[in-house]
């Protein structure tokens, strides 16, 4: 299922919870991480009830990835399937339309599209949106929300073999046009403008 729809699951499971209803914690990992963070953002304060007070989240693609879980491996076969899935990757995702329908094609952040492109929110229809890299309606509703947290942690493993890169579940990310640096969020224009509140919270 696609991750809106997810997202709207995870609503209806929490806020059913009455245990829940004076506040709780959150933990996530990876895809759940994601997911969990969306929601603290979309629905995090409601009005002082099922309020979210920590957000922990291990081995998350805040970022998103780019190619396999092999892309890190040794392995040079694996190495190669991986180098071939990130070169048709994203003509085969805008093709059949698939980051509409799929999580896993949701997350997919490809570096060689300039961030220009990405202001496009019809080419845009998840990460883009819960990072705030684009306008649209909730982009201070977001922001306020997550700001709203006393503690956002962040793990990752140096044993992550599945996001790519794994430095992603930081916000760290490739640079533009290339998948060799990672470049800092806090080099980001997004972090400058704290477009998400995590200068903020830091």
């Amino acid at each position: 299922d696609n991750l809106w729809n997810q997202l709207k699951e995870m609503r209806e499971t929490l806020f059913s919870d009455p245990n829940l209803r004076q506040g709780f914690d959150l933990v996530g990992h990876s895809q759940g991480g994601l997911l969990s963070r969306a929601f603290v953002q979309a629905f995090g304060r409601n009005d002082g009830l099922f309020k979210v007070d920590k957000l922990i989240t291990w081995g998350s693609p805040h970022r998103g990835y780019f190619g396999t879980p092999w892309s890190n491996r040794e392995h040079t076969a694996l190495k190669c399937i991986s180098y071939i899935v990130r070169r048709i990757g994203q003509t085969t995702i805008r093709c059949f339309d698939l980051s509409k329908k799929k999580s896993i094609f949701q997350m997919w952040n490809d570096p060689y599209l300039h961030r220009e492109h990405k202001d496009k929110l019809e080419n845009s229809h998840f990460m883009s949106i819960i990072n705030n890299e684009i306008n649209h309606p909730y982009n201070e509703h977001f922001k306020k929300n997550l700001k709203e947290l006393s503690k956002f942690v962040l793990f990752n493993s140096n044993q992550e073999s599945v996001i790519s890169p794994s430095a992603s579940c930081w916000f760290h990310y490739y640079g533009d046009k290339q998948e060799k640096m990672i470049e800092p969020y806090c080099n980001t224009p997004y972090y400058y403008q704290d477009v998400l509140g995590i200068k903020f919270l830091e």
